[in-house]
């Protein structure tokens, strides 16, 4: 619970984010989102582990139920009056590991970037002979629909389809 009427909700999973349970919210000291004007957005989750009480994450179980592991798919979101804000959607890409020898003072932090991140992993050469720009937009879409990602595309009144006489657009 962050404040009246503010809750966090945060999603993992390989491709398709589950909720996480109460200890894992519980256990989050802080969250850091960047929203950048070029290039990614980027995100920081820490957590507070080690042996806490009951209601905490020990023994670094967090780690290993490996809720955040590099490349699972995290969704954060915060819920304001019942209705539900996407913070940022993307996957994580490190993990880091603060360990302390005092009580109560070990952290485990995650970064991660947003789904934009899993369109650059795999380099592609893909030629789109005799396509509009809305079909071409379309399947590179579709391709990541593992993802849970809709396209949303509506085509121009006036799209013209060019022949592979005019142009050939490549996707590099």
């Amino acid at each position: 619970m962050v404040g009246k009427g503010i809750k966090v909700a945060v999603r993992t999973g390989k491709t398709k984010p589950m909720l996480v349970n109460e200890k894992v919210i519980n256990s989050i000291e802080s969250i850091e989102v960047k929203n950048n004007t070029e290039g990614r957005d980027v995100f920081k989750i820490t957590f507070k582990i080690g042996r806490r009480g009951n209601e905490d994450y020990s023994d670094y179980n967090l780690i290993k139920n490996q809720f955040f592991k590099p490349y699972n798919r995290v969704q954060l979101t915060l819920i304001i009056n019942s209705i539900e804000h996407i913070l940022i959607d993307g996957f994580v890409t490190l993990q880091e590991l603060n360990p302390s020898n005092s009580p109560r003072e070990s952290s485990f932090s995650i970064f991660g970037e947003d789904i934009s991140l899993i369109m650059d992993l795999e380099e592609k050469y893909v030629n789109h002979e005799d396509q509009s720009h809305s079909t071409i937009a379309r399947n590179i879409i579709s391709s990541y629909s593992d993802f849970g990602i809709k396209d949303s595309i509506v085509s121009p009144t006036a799209e013209q389809t060019p022949n592979s006489s005019e142009r050939i657009h490549s996707q590099l």
